[in-house]
Parts: structure tokens; sequence; C-alpha cells
């Protein structure tokens, strides 16, 4: 993404150059990410905690934040996986993996057991999922997780890559431990759990440490998984600038571009395209009309060949256990030429937040779209995750 980055702004020292204030916020949020992360790792890495994908940015950097030492920021995180609305939320996204859709009634059961303060049959649980998982994933090894040496779970181009990530905290899973424990243990040892020698880990600590490693284990398959797709040539610098430069109607339209926010009440707030647009989105959502829905995600996410049907399924994983059941469009704000975002407030899973959904106008082929008249506006994020924040 630096690397993007960098070539955009060379290539904002051409043309588009308004987009160049725009590309400095991005890398500035990109360094801010990175920061976290690596705060995150420095507290609680040495203490076997992986950060995953589907963490909440922002909750994690409150609890670095408010948090001095690695006990204090430990224990604040657990409270992130005991906050049983959160925790639905995320085990949610995994009925749409496959090898954990099959398992997901074991998974269901987990969060029942942990939900219940039964945390040893929770761990117990989950490490026979997490096993089954990655035996079906990658079927030709059928080892589980306990017989993989950390160096062979390295995921690149993921935050679970981290070098105190997964592959440090598997060094604890797969600890092999013969000799009787029978003090508390609070680390996630696999070996000793399953085979009896370590006899008290019925605590919140081991417990949630099983959903921490299920979810990174989930991130490591998707990166292992992107890691072996052939990469598309990317265009040079030349080309780039080459295509910008030729486009002289782009380029009149973009030096004539001035950002813009509409306000609910303004005149012709409600029938703007963007407000149509996402009042759309919104209704499929809560009328749990997956056909329709189909119609928004960008060209350029994971549904490139899917048809119309298969990217229903898809979303129907991603969507049916977040219930929209009322929204409210308050605010429309072009801040780029081809991005506008849209914002309101919404009720999901009966609780009230709010919500921010981003758009990009694009050609069927992911292309930017932007001054073409066949383009159309799609959303960047079209996920529950990303696009819903509920109320502090």
């Amino acid at each position: 993404m630096k690397e993007q980055i960098q070539g955009l702004k060379l290539l904002t020292i051409a043309v588009a150059r308004e987009q160049r204030t725009e590309l400095l916020k991005i890398e500035q949020q990109l360094d801010h990410l990175a920061d976290v992360v690596d705060s995150f790792y420095e507290r609680l890495g040495p203490r076997n905690w992986i950060f995953h994908d589907l963490l909440n940015v922002e909750a994690v950097e409150t609890i670095l934040d408010e948090t001095g030492t690695s006990e204090e920021a430990e224990q604040q995180f657990i409270a992130l996986y005991r906050d049983g609305d959160n925790l639905s939320f995320l085990v949610s996204r995994l009925s749409g993996v496959e090898g954990l859709r099959e398992r997901f009634h074991q998974i269901e059961r987990a969060k029942d057991h942990y939900d219940a303060g039964q945390f040893d049959s929770t761990a117990l649980q989950l490490i026979a999922v997490m096993d089954g998982f990655i035996n079906d994933f990658q079927p030709d090894r059928r080892q589980g997780v306990a017989a993989r040496e950390p160096d062979d779970m390295t995921a690149w181009d993921s935050v679970v890559g981290h070098h105190l990530g997964l592959t440090n905290a598997l060094k604890a899973f797969n600890k092999t431990i013969k000799k009787r424990v029978d003090g508390e243990v609070y680390e996630l040892h696999r070996h000793g759990i399953v085979h009896g020698s370590i006899t008290r880990f019925d605590n919140v600590v081991v417990a949630t440490k099983a959903w921490n490693m299920l979810f990174a284990l989930v991130d490591w398959a998707a990166a292992t998984t992107k890691s072996h797709q052939p990469e598309e040539p990317e265009p040079t610098f030349k080309e780039l600038l080459q295509g910008m430069a030729e486009n002289a109607k782009t380029r009149a339209q973009l030096d004539q571009w001035e950002s813009s926010r509409l306000s609910a009440g303004e005149a012709d707030f409600e029938t703007h395209e963007m407000y149509v647009l996402t009042a759309e989105f919104l209704t499929a959502w809560r009328e749990r009309n997956f056909g329709t829905l189909a119609r928004f995600p960008s060209r350029d996410l994971d549904y490139q060949g899917l048809s119309v049907s298969q990217m229903a399924g898809k979303l129907r994983e991603t969507f049916e256990h977040t219930n929209l059941s009322d929204f409210r469009v308050t605010e429309l704000e072009n801040t780029a030429p081809a991005i506008w975002l849209t914002r309101g407030e919404a009720t999901v899973n009966g609780k009230s937040g709010t919500f921010e959904c981003r758009w990009v106008i694009e050609e069927t082929d992911g292309s930017v779209g932007y001054g073409s008249d066949s383009a159309k506006w799609y959303l960047v994020f079209c996920d529950p995750l990303i696009v819903w924040h509920a109320d502090e």
C-alpha cells in the first residue's frame, strides 16, 4: 500500500494535483494503523496475543492509551471478547469460511460455554475446531495445528504475520507438556490441555486466547490463499501517466472539481443520487434482500467473476447475523472526485450506532470510472463490520 501511495503521489505532481492532499491523509492513516499494530504487539505480543483483521482498531487504540501495563491491557483486551454483542459479531463472520461453516455448530456451542463461564470446555471445543479447520484447509498434510512448526505458519501481507504475532503465539500453543501440571495455567498449551497434563485451565485467559488464535488462523489461511494466486502485472508509472494525460475530458473535470457536503434537511438532499443509493443499500440490508445487496460491492473486491447468485450467497454469509432494523441518512460528502462518503444512524441487532459508507465510481472491470458515462457507484466496503459502529 505504501508503494502504491508513493506512486500515486508522484503521479499527482503532473495531473490531479488536488488529490495530493487526500493521498497524504491516507498515508498518515496507514502510518497510524501500523503504529497501533506495533504498539499492540509491543505490549501484548510477549503475552501471546495476536492482532487479527476483525479487531476494532479504535477499541484497541483506546486500550493501549488508557492502560499503563501489559497486565492492564490484557484485562481490557479480554473484555473486548467478553462483550457478548461484539463476540457475536465476530463469530458471525466465521460462518462464511469454508472449513468453519461445517463446524459452526461447535463454534456456537463454544460461545455458549464462554458466555456461561465454562472456560475449560470453551478451550477444548475451539482447539478441536482449529485442528479440523487447518486439516481441511491443507488436506494433503492433515496434521492439524499441533504438528506445524511456527515457521510453517508465516502469514505474509497480514497483521497476524508480525514477528510477535501468530508464529510467536504458536510456540506456546504447540509446547509439549508431558509432566503433570497442577497449578493454574494461563497459556493455551494445546498438548497439555488435550492430553490431560494440565489439570487447571478453567479461566477466561485461556478461553479468550483460544478465540484469539482461531481468528488469527482464519487470517493466516486467507493470507496463504492470496499468496498462491498469480499476480496481475501492474501498469508502469509511464502507462499511468499517459493514460491520464490522454483523457482530456477527465483532466478538465478534475480541474473543475470541488469538495461538497450536504446535510439532512437541505434542498435536494433526499433526491441526491448518493442518498438514493445509500437508502437502497440499507433497505436491502434491512429486508435481507441479498440479491439486491449484490448490486453494491465494488467490482474490485472479492466478487470478480462471480454470478449475481454467487455474490448473493457470499453476502448472505456476511450479513445474515447483523439485523438492521432502522436507519437514517444524515450527511453526504464528496471528499474526492471519485469518492463519496454517506453517513447516518442505524440500529443493528437492537443496538444503536452510526454508519459510514464509502462509495467509488468504477467501470465493470473495477477500474476507476471518473468522467465515464458507463461507470457506476459501488461500495468500497460492503461489510457490516466496517460500515456500522455501535455507540459507546
